[in-house]
């Protein structure tokens, strides 16, 4: 049995508040925790390790994407201003899968054009190889002219893909990317993995939630925790389209033993797009595009085959839902399951009025990332003034059905406490200019803690995860600070934290 204390003590649960200074952990699991002159003196005592710093529950990140985390922090970072500087840092600094030149996720708000590239101008740049540029919301990427060849040859039609400015959409897109990773190695795929571990351990993530994984890369996963040891705890989601296109394969899959560490738990659907792309389903147009109103990638009969699927397997349903009419359509399905309080909403960025009844109904689980708050700086400008009050109302959800904070990294970054900083601050720092409209919606820090902990347990349904009471997991985390103790709220997303016992 381990030992464990901190000079400035461990934080048990954020909700209620319940602090101690000292844990006893025993294969992974916490057996008791109270002073530490009482801990000290019980038998069978084997290690004993005292921190400096303050200790608490590991986090838990229950929507975000470990493989593009990984193969996004093995691509070199494109630092340019302006499209010809990014071209040229993709053109001399560029990771190739197979074939295909690869770069990270780029946002465009950072750009002096203020939009991504498009064909003709990534030509210019790169013609021998097929290269695929992804948006910061991973909704839509920018082809040169050999990637537009190949994209048509390997989707087999335009539906989702602009040939004219290169610009590939939604399904399509993810089509095309599940193929382009279909080409990385066993080993590019371990690598992947092994960097995105790295990072989750050293941001103080212990458990995730994969928020839509493939059957290929499912094995590859598997395959690395019988190999590697590994700290996080990972909670698969697959994509429906393995499903649909899969079905047998899918139940053998479900039926292997897995490591002790890995899981599958559920199915994933992405009813609309994102608001950045302008892909986002809403029930009016966007207030700068007039006509457009988002896409609808997935039909109804769909969602239902996957929701009976999931309730006659033990398995969640987790709903890709940004726009209000994509919420509609989730909360319309989740009205026919025999238990919807298990499944999970993913985003609901926009909640009209006549929304929060049915969310009170259902109570389904609400997956949220407030760092989009601090990302969507465009917001005001997309849904107008008479919809900025539906975004992100993540207070208002919070008492009326389970709310859960997560990153959806690598869209936003990893760092847990950049997350709590915007949903404690909601962009009223970093001239965020509809923050005022919406400031009753910020959520406290004690609030934002639970959330981020013991929230992602409920999501993952997993009550062990996200404390560290006795019987739950031993996953521990330092923090560079206390963060109940911050005087300045500005330095919260100054706090690091890193995962030091699992």
């Amino acid at each position: 049995m381990k030992l464990i204390a901190s000079e400035q003590g461990i934080y048990l649960l954020f909700k209620p508040l319940v602090k101690t200074e000292a844990i006893i952990v025993h294969r992974d699991q916490v057996v008791a925790a109270g002073s530490y002159e009482k801990l000290s003196t019980m038998p069978g005592i084997s290690e004993e390790t005292v921190f400096k710093k303050p200790l608490g529950p590991g986090f838990v990140d229950s929507h975000l994407h470990l493989d593009s985390l990984g193969f996004e922090a093995l691509t070199k970072e494109l630092h340019g201003r302006n499209i010809p500087s990014i071209l040229e840092e993709l053109k001399h600094h560029c990771r190739k899968i197979g074939e295909w030149k690869i770069s990270g996720r780029l946002n465009p708000i950072n750009l002096e054009e203020g939009r991504m590239p498009v064909r003709s101008e990534i030509d210019k740049y790169i013609g021998n190889d097929p290269v695929l540029i992804v948006h910061q919301s991973g909704h839509v990427g920018v082809l040169n002219t050999l990637g537009v060849e190949r994209a048509l040859a390997i989707l087999g039609d335009l539906e989702g893909l602009d040939a004219e400015t290169g610009y590939i959409y939604e399904s399509s897109l993810w089509k095309l990317l599940a193929h382009i990773r279909s080409q990385a190695g066993e080993g590019e795929l371990a690598e992947a993995f092994s960097k995105g571990f790295e990072i989750l351990q050293n941001n103080g993530v212990s458990a995730i939630g994969l928020a839509g994984i493939r059957l290929k890369e499912l094995e590859a996963l598997l395959e690395f925790y019988r190999r590697e040891k590994v700290a996080v705890r990972t909670y698969a989601y697959v994509l429906v389209d393995e499903l649909i296109d899969k079905r047998e394969e899918l139940r053998k899959v479900l039926s292997q033993e897995y490591p002790r560490r890995l899981s599958v738990r559920g199915v994933k659907i992405l009813i609309d797009g994102a608001l950045g792309p302008r892909t986002a389903l809403l029930g009016d147009d966007y207030s700068d595009a007039p006509g457009v109103r988002g896409v609808c990638n997935v039909s109804m009969d769909i969602i239902k085959e996957a929701l009976k699927f999931s309730e006659e397997n033990g398995l969640q349903l987790a709903m890709h839902a940004i726009g209000d009419v994509a919420l509609d359509i989730a909360l319309d399905a989740l009205k026919s399951s025999a238990n919807p309080r298990i499944h999970r909403i993913e985003h609901a960025s926009l909640v009209r009025d006549d929304q929060l009844e049915q969310i009170k109904a259902l109570k389904p689980i609400i997956v949220v990332q407030p760092r989009f708050i601090l990302s969507d700086k465009w917001m005001l400008s997309r849904v107008g003034p008479g919809r900025i009050r539906w975004v992100y109302r993540f207070k208002t959800l919070s008492r009326i059905t389970t709310l859960v904070l997560s990153t959806d990294s690598p869209v936003e970054p990893i760092a847990p406490f950049e997350t709590i900083y915007a949903a404690v601050t909601r962009g009223l720092r970093d001239g965020i200019e509809y923050g005022y409209d919406h400031s009753s919606e910020a959520l406290s820090m004690l609030e934002a803690l639970d959330l981020y902990t013991r929230g992602g347990a409920h999501a993952l349904r997993d009550e062990r995860l996200g404390c560290l009471l006795p019987g739950c997991y031993g996953d521990i985390v330092e923090y560079s600070e206390d963060p109940l103790k911050v005087k300045n709220i500005g330095e919260i997303r100054n706090i690091n934290a890193r995962l030091v016992s699992s």
